[in-house]
This record gives C-alpha cells, structure tokens and sequence, in this order.
C-alpha cells in the first residue's frame, strides 16, 4: 500500500513538471505568433528612458494641486517624482532627473514643518498640503 502512494506521489509530481513546461512554452509561442514580446521589449525600453511616463496633471488645475501616490513615480516639469512614505515627521521623496542623468536618484528628507513653509526639488517650487502612509498632497507654487 505504502509503495502503490510513493507512486501516486511521484507521478503527480512528473505531470506537474511537464504541465508547467508545456504552459511556458505554449505562453512563449503565443507570445512570438501574436507579436507581443516585441510590445513588452518596447514597454521595458522606455520606461528606461524615462519617456514612458507622461506629465502628472494637477488633480485641481486651477489650484495647481498635486497628489503624488506611494511607490508610483510621476513626472512634473522636468523631473520624475517618486512619493516614499511618511517615517515620522519626515517626508521621503526620491526624483530623477532625466535631464542630468536619467540614472540617478536623488533622495530628499523634508521635516513636515520645513515642506509647509515650501520648497524646490526638480526646479520646482512645491508647498505641503499633507502627506499620508499612501499619497502626498503638494501645491505647485508659481514663479
């Protein structure tokens, strides 16, 4: 008995192992038939570049408000903005600047005090509104 489940176990495994190898080589067929890896390797080089992602429009154009989400990076002017998370009473931002080098990431740390009062990251002058676990809320100050 113990010898006929051993098998049982054993083949179930093989199906498995071969079920998955054939899922993956029929995906990658699909993938080559229906041109789509192509689209993909277009996808990963510009978001590369940084020209996939496209101008962050203020949620309130009129105020020139911005809310700028947890881990998703937005662009704004000339730079790309990555909302961090709120540590405390710190707020961590990282921007890239494509301009300079599309590569580096500078990481800013501002006080909750200090973003209120306003200040300039990108060659943008932003004011705090609030910043949370998940989003940020900035008001672009005009020159």
């Amino acid at each position: 008995m113990e010898k006929n489940t051993t098998e049982k176990i054993g083949s179930l495994i093989i199906f498995l192992f071969v079920a998955i190898v054939a899922m993956t080589g029929i995906y990658y067929i699909a993938l080559k038939l229906t041109g789509q890896e192509a689209d993909f390797e277009h996808f990963l080089k510009t978001a590369a570049t940084g020209k996939f992602f496209n101008e962050t429009q203020p949620s309130d154009p009129a105020r020139h408000l911005y809310v700028f989400h947890r881990g998703i990076a937005q662009s704004v002017a000339r730079a790309r903005f990555n909302y961090r998370g709120l540590e405390g009473n710190t707020v961590h931002v990282d921007v890239i600047i494509p301009e300079l080098d599309p590569e580096s990431i500078y990481h800013y740390q501002m006080d909750i005090d200090q973003a209120t009062e306003g200040f300039r990251i990108g060659g943008v002058r932003f004011k705090l509104i609030s910043a949370g676990r998940t989003a940020l809320r900035l008001k672009r100050e005009t020159p």
